[in-house]
């Protein structure tokens, strides 16, 4: 999870739809 930072924008965005 830790390969590219566009990965890790969805998955917070998944968490907490704002």
């Amino acid at each position: 999870m830790s390969s590219k930072p566009s990965q890790n924008s969805l998955f917070v965005l998944s968490l907490w739809p704002t």
